[in-house]
């Protein structure tokens, strides 16, 4: 990662303004449809309104952080690293392996080449990624050095390289479920990769590529369960039938037309039925604002804010179908069963999201500013 600095927008909030937000969701009876009033909901919306009113923007400087450029990754690596994986990759290409990268901390490396690659279930997809090769066309000249350098999994610079062959894909096991009892509901890997797959690592910071003195490309598949994304049984398939239509299928997939596509950001609906679970989520998209003690939300927190919030313009589509208080006074004493309100929620004042989101964020704004009621 590269850090700079630049200009940019500070969003500096009222604390008292967001926690008027969160007390009152707490102290109000949402989380039932049948006893959201009109009033309750009109109130909400003015305190988030209120809320985004009273935030002061100012452009200050600040440190930003920006990926490597592939060519800068490629001068970082430098022309010997660079020789020395893409003759590795060549060599495994040919012996009829893809590689697959996953990413960990350098200290673990030595202990997974010893004993093996460890996870919780039967699935490469979920804790590597599976490299694009060439199957045996020409030699392999890596193009992602980039993303060797920002792994994309919290950065680690320690890049575990496994071998899996193809008879794997479409006839043998791969996964060696060496723990007696499945305890993988715990969090606690008992399936893995035997030694004997495992190549190698990289350590990115120290730009140097460790073989594993245990690889070989020959394997015993006895007991070896099979992975379950990659694997699809095929009795016809051989190595060499394998590695053809892996061919074919690269060369449709590169030649294919490019096609355009238009993307329409997803707009949440508003119904009587989710606003209980909507307005619940609110808690938490508040509490992870007051996780900085500076009272500052940063140019892209915002644009997550307004996003996770887009949702709320459409609750004023919704507000005539609900029942104003005198209504559901009235439906109350009307009922046989007495009354069903409740003064508050019980609901517990954790922090649920914050500024470390995985999710992809379009950051839209309202075309007429903040407010959206």
């Amino acid at each position: 990662m590269i850090t700079y600095q630049k200009k940019e927008n500070n969003y500096y909030y009222n604390l008292e303004d967001l926690n008027n937000i969160i007390d009152y969701i707490k102290n109000n009876s949402f989380y039932n449809p049948n006893q959201i009033s009109r009033e309750s909901v009109e109130q909400l919306l003015n305190l988030i309104n209120s809320f985004l009113d009273n935030i002061e923007t100012k452009e200050e400087i600040v440190e930003a952080q920006r990926h490597e450029t592939e060519e800068e990754a490629r001068t970082y690596f430098g022309e010997e690293f660079i020789k020395q994986f893409d003759e590795l990759l060549t060599r495994l290409d040919r012996e009829d392996t893809v590689v697959a990268i996953h990413g960990t901390t350098v200290d673990n490396c030595p202990q997974i080449l010893e004993e093996g690659l460890k996870y919780k279930g039967t699935n490469i997809y979920s804790t590597a990624v599976i490299q694009q090769m060439n199957y045996g066309t020409e030699d392999m000249h890596y193009s992602e050095y980039e993303t060797l350098l920002n792994w994309p999994h919290k950065l680690y610079k320690g890049l575990v390289l496994v071998a899996i062959p193809y008879e794997c894909t479409y006839k043998e096991g791969l996964w060696n479920h060496y723990q007696d009892a499945d305890l993988s509901m715990y969090g606690i890997a008992d399936y893995k990769i035997n030694p004997d797959f495992i190549v190698g690592y990289i350590d990115v910071e120290n730009k140097k590529i460790v073989l594993n003195p245990k690889y070989r490309r020959e394997h015993n598949y006895e007991g070896l369960e099979k992975d379950r994304q990659i694997y699809r049984e095929d009795k016809d398939l051989d190595n060499d039938k394998y590695r053809s239509a892996c061919i074919e299928y690269k060369k449709a997939f590169a030649n294919r037309e490019e096609r355009s596509y238009s993307y329409q950001a997803y707009e949440q609906e508003v119904t009587l039925e989710n606003l209980p679970y909507l307005i619940d989520e609110l808690i938490g998209t508040f509490n992870g604002i007051k996780l900085n003690d500076k009272r500052v939300i940063s140019e892209e927190r915002y644009k997550k804010l307004l996003n996770e919030l887009s949702f709320i313009k459409n609750i004023k589509k919704i507000l005539p179908e609900l029942k104003t208080i005198e209504e559901l006074k009235k439906a109350e004493e009307d009922s046989p069963f007495g009354s069903t309100t409740s003064s508050s929620t019980d609901t517990d004042d954790v922090f649920v999201g914050g500024d470390e989101l995985d999710a992809d964020w379009i950051g839209l704004e309202d075309e007429e500013g903040t407010k959206f009621y």
